[in-house]
């Protein structure tokens, strides 16, 4: 494969942006091992990006962002209108996969299982009747209320049990994005399912199987920056059929919105029924994310992901 000169965008001013530039830390470490020449650029500070960007001719632009602005496809709008390659899927894919209304909607069309739940204006915090009509229509409590795009390493998500929990849960989630849901909880087994595409063919790794350290009822911010979290791969499912439909369910998704490279769905199993909870269109690359380890369990090392994807690279 010819060398390559790829800029890394990563950073930006979200949560996760320190997550993002050690994930772009290490897949600058594997560029490197492969002779390739990179770049790391920030999108943090927006001149100094167009700077780069104008400064540095790329063959391709490796997009290890996370977060609002950045992986919901304001970024590959721009390398688009620059005419410059990048990994992953595209605008569209990126913007649907990190609204997790949009998710679901999508979701619902294809006739997956995803819970049901309602969109909670700011004006509708403190109005109590409006709030118990929106938590009956998803089947009562307890529910969980989360950001629609932002937040992410699980920031401004809550499992309240009562109608005195959800008006302070809805205003925390508030601070991390201007639109909030409520959603029908799920109690099962979670598992995130990573699935790899080269050429239209999708090859879905060994499952992630999670469980939590904490008592909050789902993995915190806390647990996952602490490492608490503990998984088992591959997880291990009772019954076949509900691998099958987990697997149905990656592929009608992930084919409907021409998923590129790598993306990651998240799923609760509730008795023998998979529920897709959301999806991410850019993984982690640390030695602890759940995509290198999926692939180490099924014998990929994550360096031989990345010269697939720059090999692939066709945007």
């Amino acid at each position: 494969m010819r060398k390559k000169y790829v800029g890394i965008f990563c950073g930006g001013n979200s949560i996760e942006s320190e997550y993002s530039l050690r994930s772009a830390a290490r897949i600058k470490e594997i560029l490197q091992a492969q002779g390739h020449e990179s770049v790391i650029i920030d999108i943090a500070d927006t001149k100094n990006m167009l700077a780069k960007v104008a400064a540095h001719k790329m063959d391709l632009a490796y997009l290890v962002m996370y977060g609002v602005p950045g992986q919901e496809g304001s970024v590959h709008g721009l390398l688009e209108l620059c005419g410059i390659k990048y990994t992953g899927s595209d605008l569209t894919a990126c913007a649907i996969i990190k609204d997790k209304i949009f998710t679901k909607l999508t979701a619902k069309a294809l006739g997956l299982n995803t819970p049901r739940y309602a969109q909670i204006s700011k004006t509708e915090v403190s109005d109590i009747k409006t709030l118990k009509r929106k938590v009956s229509s998803i089947g009562g409590f307890p529910a969980v209320v989360k950001p629609v795009r932002c937040g992410g390493l699980s920031k401004g998500i809550s499992i309240v049990k009562s109608i005195r929990e959800l008006a302070p849960a809805v205003r925390e989630a508030f601070r991390y994005d201007r639109r909030v849901m409520i959603e029908e909880h799920i109690a099962g087994d979670e598992i995130t399912v990573c699935v790899l595409e080269r050429g239209g063919n999708l090859n879905i790794l060994p499952y992630v199987g999670i469980k939590y350290g904490g008592d909050a009822g789902f993995s915190t911010y806390k647990d996952k920056v602490a490492g608490k979290r503990i998984l088992e791969i591959p997880a291990k499912l009772e019954f076949p059929r509900v691998k099958r439909a987990v697997d149905d369910a990656c592929r009608t998704i992930c084919k409907t919105l021409e998923c590129k490279d790598y993306v990651y769905l998240d799923f609760i199993i509730r008795k023998t029924t998979p529920y897709l909870i959301e999806m991410g269109a850019v993984p982690g690359f640390l030695p602890s994310s759940n995509l290198p380890q999926a692939a180490a369990n099924a014998g990929i090392p994550l360096s031989k992901i990345v010269s697939s994807v720059l090999r692939a690279s066709r945007k």
